[in-house]
């Protein structure tokens, strides 16, 4: 869960791009693609309130790569293969 105390911004999930601004409170579910993107010239403060459940797996549809939890081994995966998190990512 996220809560926007100042600024303005962009959320990014599987429905597109959406506009946050200061007392948005945005709710995304476990696993769930997401990215908060400051297309303003102000500062975006925002709350993230997380429990990152244990057992969690995680989905990155730019680079088509799985994340597994650091409790089990927590590797990024791509067909197989352990890669750098940052691989195939936008720099």
């Amino acid at each position: 869960m996220y809560i926007v105390v100042s600024g303005l911004g962009q959320i990014r999930t599987e429905k597109g791009l959406e506009p946050i601004s200061a007392g948005d409170a945005i709710f995304v579910s476990p696993g769930e693609a997401h990215q908060i993107v400051n297309d303003s010239t102000q500062e975006l403060v925002f709350y993230i309130i997380a429990d990152n459940p244990t057992g969690e797996t995680s989905y990155y549809p730019d680079s088509d790569k799985w994340g597994l939890p650091p409790n089990i081994g927590g590797p990024i995966l791509k067909g197989g293969p352990s890669l750098d998190y940052f691989s195939d990512e936008e720099g």
